[in-house]
């Protein structure tokens, strides 16, 4: 049976992991908590493993790929063993915020929302929403695209 250390690291080797995963996937393969505790140690240690890169690298992933708003992030990202203060305090360094990405997801649905007609906004709001947004920044959002001509 492979060490601890050299199971994590290959694990590491298929996706980048957090501390919280990484423990989890290793006591589900039968590991011992000295043994994780000591592999997770060295990991950091050496600087292969780091929650801080996880997370600045899963943001930036979430923000481009698929925004949504920091409260459904934060939902998302306690299951990985992060707090809601370290998430916001991550968010707060990379400059996000959710008027930016309310913004964004509108104009990545430019084409549906060509007509600005009624029934399109309230899509487009029912959509916001269903992304976590607020009502207020979805509100301010709609509102820069009514002023907005060239969207």
């Amino acid at each position: 049976m492979l060490s601890a250390l050299n199971k994590a690291l290959q694990l590491l080797n298929y996706s980048d992991n957090t501390a919280f995963d990484l423990r989890k996937k290793l006591l589900a393969k039968g590991y011992s908590e000295s043994e994780i505790s000591e592999a997770v140690s060295k990991l950091i240690k050496n600087g292969v493993l780091s929650d801080d890169r996880w997370l600045e690298n899963k943001l930036l992933e979430m923000q481009n790929l698929r925004p949504r708003s920091l409260k459904k992030i934060i939902f998302e990202l306690r299951a990985h063993g992060f707090s809601a203060e370290q998430i916001e305090t991550k968010w707060n360094q990379l400059g996000l915020s959710d008027d930016k990405l309310a913004w964004k997801v509108i104009c990545q649905r430019e084409r549906s929302i060509s007509d600005r007609s009624q029934k399109s906004m309230d899509k487009l709001m029912r959509y916001l929403a269903n992304r976590g947004f607020r009502l207020d920044t979805i509100k301010n959002a709609i509102n820069k695209l009514m002023a907005d001509k060239t969207i």
